[in-house]
């Protein structure tokens, strides 16, 4: 019985998962500065490694330490799999970023945490 419950577990464990899961990661290409638009560039991949083209890419900015509330930028496209936000971030100090990607079935969503100069 024992043998019939652990083997049912694996089988769910092996079927159940989402096999079309995306992956993102997001890379400044400034200086994180405040006052002016910084370009970031969010990458997003197939379970395989591949390139996601036709993504929905949105960034939501909030502060970390004061409650400035959320700041939302969507991706634009600007090559296959790779999608461009430009934040404004209204004064220095610590920031997170929430990123979300999806596309059909499939998404993720990451937390980024990054240091803001005046």
């Amino acid at each position: 019985m024992r043998i019939g419950i652990l083997m049912l577990g694996l089988a769910m464990s092996i079927f159940g998962q989402d096999k079309s899961a995306l992956k993102v990661t997001i890379e400044p290409k400034a200086a994180m500065k405040a006052d002016v638009e910084v370009p970031f560039e969010v990458t997003v991949r197939d379970d395989k490694g591949a390139v996601v083209d036709g993504a929905k890419v949105e960034v939501i900015a909030t502060m970390v330490e004061m409650d400035h509330g959320e700041f939302k930028y969507e991706g634009k496209a600007t090559r296959k799999g790779v999608y461009e936000v430009k934040p404004k971030f209204m004064m220095g100090g610590a920031w997170n970023l929430a990123v979300k990607a999806s596309k059909g079935h499939s998404s993720a969503a990451i937390n980024q945490k990054i240091d803001v100069k005046d």
